[in-house]
């Protein structure tokens, strides 16, 4: 079992060093995520929690881009069109 974990945790290390600055950077990794859970060097509950976060910055891009659009619409000039980290309390 040891030697399956430092299978699974090689290849995902150049899984987690990619940075993710765009929408292609993402498909990126979920798709070397994919490739990963087919070949067997990375567990599916592994991939489920990459999905899963991915899942929550698209939400979060979302949002920025919902924000831009209604400050635009509304003729509202904002100086910085990058809205405040929202508390979620």
């Amino acid at each position: 079992m040891a030697s399956g974990r430092k299978k699974q945790n090689s290849s995902m290390n150049g899984t987690m060093n990619s940075e993710i600055r765009n929408t292609s950077d993402l498909r990126k990794i979920l798709t070397q995520t994919i490739e990963g859970v087919r070949a067997g060097t990375i567990q599916p509950s592994a991939a489920n929690s990459i999905a899963g976060l991915s899942t929550k910055i698209l939400q979060s891009a979302r949002l920025d881009l919902d924000f831009m659009r209604f400050n635009r619409e509304s003729g509202k000039k904002i100086e910085n069109q990058t809205p405040e980290p929202l508390k979620l309390t």
